[in-house]
């Protein structure tokens, strides 16, 4: 399976960007043997693995991170280290990770901490079944930890497999951890695609509102 990451961070001179993986391709773990990524633009780093079949290539599943280096100081890691690609439940032979770099100092960030998440907010699952893998081309995950009761997160694109634009049909996401997710097929859709998250409401079937900020895109090759 080739896998490839790409990161949404804009650097500054003498600044680059490391990746860290709990399989052999990405430094086994030791952050000391993290692979440097190849700066692709003023938006994105990127970088390609390939992996082989077996114990120690495309079975299971690994969690990787993004690590920031700069000349003369010390490495900064983003915050949090929950992501995970689960490689028995991809069917391709090729797999596109489109990531935003997690600042530690984002406000949501705070509710994932431990005093949050089993004391103070309280997570009742959504009541939204999640949508099979088979068929579909793209996976969507945010997080979002301040939903109010019966409010599901939900996307919205130019698409028509996103809904296009019409917020009576909404694709629905279903918490799995701390991520909300939805799977898609793109596979019929033009390119580049625009999208932005949104809250639903389950009780009254109603749409509430858009994520604040511009329009998210999505270009033709990028995946998950």
């Amino acid at each position: 399976m080739k896998i490839h990451f790409h990161v949404r961070f804009s650097t500054r001179l003498g600044q680059s960007l490391l990746l860290s993986g709990t399989i052999p391709a990405l430094g086994g773990g030791d952050e000391e043997r993290a692979v440097p990524m190849q700066y692709l633009n003023d938006e994105f780093w990127i970088h390609t693995i390939d992996l082989p079949g077996g114990s120690e290539g495309a079975s299971g599943s690994f969690n990787y991170h993004y690590i920031l280096a700069e000349d003369g100081r010390e490495n900064i890691q983003e915050w949090g280290k929950d992501r995970v690609v689960e490689i028995d439940r991809i069917a391709a032979d090729e797999l596109n990770l489109v990531d935003t770099w997690n600042h530690a100092g984002t406000f949501d960030n705070a509710f994932f901490t431990a005093p949050f998440r089993e004391v103070l907010l309280d997570t009742p699952s959504s009541g939204i079944r999640p949508r099979s893998f088979r068929g579909h081309t793209h996976i969507f995950r945010v997080k979002a930890p301040l939903l109010r009761k019966n409010e599901v997160l939900c996307i919205l694109g130019s698409a028509q497999a996103l809904g296009a634009w019409e917020s009576d049909h909404a694709l629905l996401m279903t918490r799995e951890g701390h991520w909300w997710t939805v799977k898609a097929d793109l596979s019929k859709e033009s390119f580049p695609i625009t999208y932005k998250y949104g809250v639903y409401q389950t009780r009254y079937k109603q749409f509430v509102e858009y994520e604040r900020g511009n329009n998210r895109f999505l270009l033709e090759g990028h995946g998950k």
